[in-house]
């Protein structure tokens, strides 16, 4: 199993409703599994989140940009 987990904050006017989608990477760059972390962010608040995936073979991971 592999995990992330981390905070985005919101410096933007009003609440913010988005996802983060990451992208589980092999040794050769391929991507062999992605998950999507789904946010409610207050104007000026902070939000936690955690993904989980259970692909073996993963060596790293990226996220797409926020929206």
């Amino acid at each position: 199993k592999y995990t992330v987990t981390g905070m985005a904050e919101n410096n933007t006017p009003g609440e913010k409703n988005t996802k983060i989608r990451f992208e589980f990477l092999d040794k050769t760059g391929k991507v062999v599994a992605s998950e999507e972390a789904p946010l409610t962010i207050a104007n000026g608040g902070a939000a936690k989140f955690t993904v989980e995936v259970r692909q073996p073979g993963i060596a790293a991971y990226r996220y797409q940009p926020v929206m």
